[in-house]
């Protein structure tokens, strides 16, 4: 069966397991079966524990039914349990800040997903978008968080002085699929004999996988913050 949009998930997904059992209880069979269906395996199963048998019986049967059921009908319940989902906790929960949820996922998302993700926002949602970009932004001040992207906003001064010690093979993965002007502004702020190595590794690299990249851009990100960090606190 198809899963909750984002939005709804997000408002979901945080919720203690007590209250959120509280809020099961209130909702429809069809509509706790599919926030059951949502939630992570060990989640799901802890919360059917703690429900009435007499619930738990309808809202299993439920899940049957849907997962047996035809594409359209399951497209159906799921359009109605959307609705219901957002009624109950509009109800209960008046603070719900969708944009901050989605600011703090996006954040957690690798490099060109996230680059995709805002992209798209920007497309598709553009009174939303600068919300979005705030929430992101404070999200990334208050848990100390550098995108591999924001190379571009170092000064090129503190980057000549901090790429020097980073793993030359680190920085080649990295920028192997990296936006151009990201590619451009880390060579170009390499001694020559770094940017030789650099330009050997691209050339002797083969695919690569998106964790792969995912990872070798922490690691350098990781390594400019480090030295950034250290050389604050002499």
């Amino acid at each position: 069966m198809k899963k909750l949009n984002l939005t709804t998930y997000l408002a979901i997904r945080d919720i203690p397991a007590k209250k959120l059992l509280l809020l099961l209880e209130q909702m429809s069979d069809a509509g706790g079966a599919v926030v059951l269906m949502n939630l992570e395996s060990r989640d799901s199963l802890d919360m059917i524990r703690m429900l009435s048998q007499k619930k738990r019986d309808r809202m299993v049967q439920c899940l049957i039914d849907l997962e047996s059921a035809e594409e359209t009908i399951q497209h159906q319940v799921l359009e109605k349990v959307e609705k219901e989902i957002l009624k109950v906790l509009a109800t209960h929960y008046d603070s719900i800040d969708i944009n901050e949820r989605l600011a703090e996922l996006i954040c957690h998302f690798q490099s060109s997903q996230r680059i995709a993700v805002l992209d798209l926002i920007r497309d598709k949602k553009k009174t939303a978008f600068g919300q979005i970009r705030k929430k992101i932004i404070e999200y990334k001040e208050k848990h100390e968080i550098c995108f591999f992207e924001d190379i571009l906003s170092f000064p090129d001064e503190d980057l000549r002085d901090r790429i020097q010690d980073v793993d030359t093979r680190k920085i080649a993965i990295a920028v192997k699929e990296a936006d151009e002007a990201i590619k451009t502004k880390i060579m170009e702020n390499m001694p020559r004999r770094i940017r030789e190595m650099v330009s050997d590794d691209l050339q002797n690299i083969e695919s690569l996988t998106v964790d792969q990249i995912d990872e070798a851009q922490n690691a350098v990100m990781k390594a400019l913050m480090n030295k950034k960090r250290g050389s604050g606190s002499r």
